[in-house]
């Protein structure tokens, strides 16, 4: 989990510098940019409850990391996925 959490960093990384964003992309990261403001102004992550909205941005980083895009686990360390090739 916590490679899964610091991969997840490097496409959110990804995701910044990428010029052309599909609506997904665009979703996780207006998504992710309310969780860093809420988290900053509002004490959100203590309450799981409350958080729970929030937190959903780092579950959809996770799993973009196992699409297949150009930023996905899968492309940076040429691993073959069985999935995506039928």
């Amino acid at each position: 989990d916590t490679l899964l959490l610091f991969f997840s960093i490097y496409v959110l990384f990804a995701l910044l510098k990428k010029k052309d964003k599909t609506k997904v992309e665009k979703f996780v990261l207006l998504l992710f940019l309310t969780l860093v403001v809420t988290s900053l102004l509002f004490p959100v992550i203590t309450a799981t409850h409350r958080a729970l909205p929030f937190l959903l941005s780092i579950i959809f980083l996770i799993s973009l990391t196992f699409s297949n895009k150009q930023y996905s686990i899968f492309e940076v360390f040429k691993i073959k996925n069985k999935i995506w090739e039928q």
